[in-house]
């Protein structure tokens, strides 16, 4: 397990500590690879995903990635206005769960259909 997963199960088990002991409501919200709004395509362009298409671009091989070996290939990537709205929706909500939620956030793409 990495120190990353490690930290994050640490903060897990505290939340819902905190949970247990009725301190505050909470909803943990993963949301995957967060990628460009859905409308106005607007982007975090300094994020690896970005660097890592332009640096196809740059070096001719989208053509590459897209080819028959890798079209079963996915990226899952969740707009960021979708993520945006959704963690408003659950924050704004009066329902207070009765348990320690965990929403991932989930949007497949298949490479060769972009």
């Amino acid at each position: 397990m990495s120190g990353y997963s490690k930290s994050k199960w640490v903060c897990e088990v505290l939340l819902g500590q905190v949970r247990e002991h009725k301190l505050a409501s909470i909803t943990i919200v993963r949301p995957g690879l967060i990628g460009a709004h859905s409308v106005t395509g607007e982007c975090n362009v300094r994020d690896w995903l970005s660097w890592m298409v332009r640096t196809a671009q740059t070096l001719k091989l989208a053509t590459t990635i897209a080819s028959d070996a890798l079209k079963s290939v996915f990226l899952h990537l969740v707009p960021v206005n979708y993520v945006a709205q959704t963690i408003a929706i659950l924050s704004l909500s009066h329902e207070v769960p009765s348990k320690l939620y965990t929403r991932v956030l989930c949007n497949m793409y298949r490479l060769s259909d972009k």
